[in-house]
């Protein structure tokens, strides 16, 4: 998939960030959640977005090393923060009840948003490891400065030698 231009951006980790905690702001501020309760083929197509946009996420961030055009560790460990922000805010906004289209008891919503917020932080934390685990630095060198031709440097207490022909 890597190997065509076309499709590059579907690899990047914004591509997986935005279509998972995208979808799961679709899913739980606008009616779809109720859509999928009556439909159960919408319910597992839901089910099955959900499904390969996780396994896209998790290969776009931490996937196996070295692939082309692939993001750089800073930059995977942004979008792994924003991935944090989003999923913690949905969580917040459903434990408070705010702006949620879910059929569900205030109860039921704290209890959904409670294993939505520290569940997505201990996936989120694994993830992270499981990036920088892997991940191998390219050792930077160190340029020296340029050192003068021979021919140029003059001996202790002399002239320096004339160049050859």
């Amino acid at each position: 998939m890597v190997g065509y231009p076309a499709l590059r951006p579907l690899t990047h980790p914004v591509t997986g960030l935005l279509l998972t905690a995208g979808g799961l702001w679709l899913l739980y501020l606008t009616p779809l959640y109720r859509a999928t309760l009556d439909n159960a083929a919408l319910h597992n197509l839901v089910n099955l977005h959900f499904l390969l946009s996780g396994l896209l996420f998790t290969w776009s961030i931490a996937g196996p090393e070295p692939y082309p055009h692939r993001a750089r560790v800073p930059v995977r460990l942004v979008v792994l923060g924003a991935a944090v922000v989003a999923h913690a805010s949905l969580a917040q906004l459903m434990y408070a009840g705010l702006l949620v289209d879910v059929p569900a008891t205030a109860e039921r919503l704290r209890a959904g948003a409670t294993v939505m917020y520290y569940g997505g932080d201990l996936a989120e934390i694994l993830l992270a490891l499981a990036l920088l685990t892997t991940w191998r630095p390219t050792p930077r060198t160190r340029r020296l400065p340029a050192l003068a031709s021979s021919t140029s440097i003059a001996p202790p207490g002399g002239q320096p030698p004339e160049p050859t022909r």
